[in-house]
């Protein structure tokens, strides 16, 4: 994200510096410079169009990633909240095998948040490097990954990686809410039943 904002601070300096060259260019056909505008960088109109669509396309894919680190961060701060010691993986350019871990009574849990825009959720997000990383935290004897999904209405539902593989094995390419509920969990549920797992000896 932070590259993005980068590219995007040197387009609108792009951009600014092609506008000056229009105003500039105005100002020597207004005073009849012919000197001036013969010696002057013509401005490049369609340029500054150009820098202004990579801007508008940059700032909605940071707009997303924004709102995903927003709810990673909102997640983990859930976990914590019932006693779980968190983990928040930052992200990396080369991808990460998920977004949180987490660890409480001597058991740990992997996630990865995918927030949706819409009613469905896309199976392709869930990326292959996370899928493997789940697989190998199951092998050494930790709980299933699960992905938290998080829907327009604000609930988040836990969905274990191994009941996606079989949703896409039927044939699934995207779930609503409702199946995602039917096929996983609600997180108010789960965390719910690790809180009587843990017993009273927090409180």
């Amino acid at each position: 994200m932070i590259k993005k904002l980068e590219m995007m601070g040197f387009l609108l300096e792009d951009a600014s510096n092609e506008a000056k060259k229009i105003s500039d260019f105005r100002n020597a056909l207004e005073s009849g410079d012919e000197k001036r505008l013969w010696n002057m960088e013509r401005p490049n109109r369609q340029r500054i169009k150009d820098d202004l669509k990579m801007m508008r396309r940059l700032s909605i894919e940071v707009e997303k990633e924004a709102e995903k680190l927003w709810f990673e961060k909102e997640f983990a701060g859930i976990l914590a909240d019932h006693w779980f010691w968190v983990h928040l993986f930052q992200d990396n350019k080369n991808g990460q095998p998920c977004d949180v871990i987490a660890a409480k009574d001597g058991h740990a849990y992997l996630f990865d948040c995918k927030n949706c825009e819409t009613d469905c959720f896309q199976l392709s997000r869930a990326e292959e490097n996370q899928i493997n990383a789940m697989i190998l935290f199951s092998m050494m004897g930790n709980a299933v990954g699960m992905f938290a999904i998080r829907f327009p209405d604000e609930q988040v539902h836990l969905l274990p990686y191994t009941k996606l593989q079989e949703l896409q094995e039927a044939g699934f390419k995207r779930i609503n809410a409702t199946v995602c509920r039917t096929q996983g969990i609600p997180l108010e549920q789960w965390l719910d039943w690790s809180d009587r797992d843990a017993g009273d000896n927090r409180k």
